[in-house]
């Protein structure tokens, strides 16, 4: 596998975290809060699974950030929307 080196520091200790949590995730942003499938806008997987790296010196995750404001965040979820 290639070496992946963080977009913030540059170290090359980055971790790949991925899986499959089926509808059972848990959202928190302030006071809005959303279970069920992950939402896609979050940088971090969508629907069933998550999917992401991040850096074991930092703690940064590796994605382009800023993100745009979440459905969360504007209520335009539809909770039994799939993702």
């Amino acid at each position: 596998m290639a070496e992946y080196a963080c977009l913030k520091c540059k170290s090359t200790r980055v971790a790949h975290a991925q899986g499959k949590c089926s509808d059972m995730s848990s959202v928190n942003i302030g006071d809005k809060e959303h279970m069920g499938y992950l939402p896609s806008d979050l940088g971090i997987g969508g629907g069933d699974y998550f999917d992401f790296r991040y850096c074991l010196d930092c703690g940064t995750i590796q994605y382009v950030w800023p993100l745009p404001k979440t459905e969360l965040e504007t209520d335009e979820v539809d909770d039994d929307e799939e993702y």
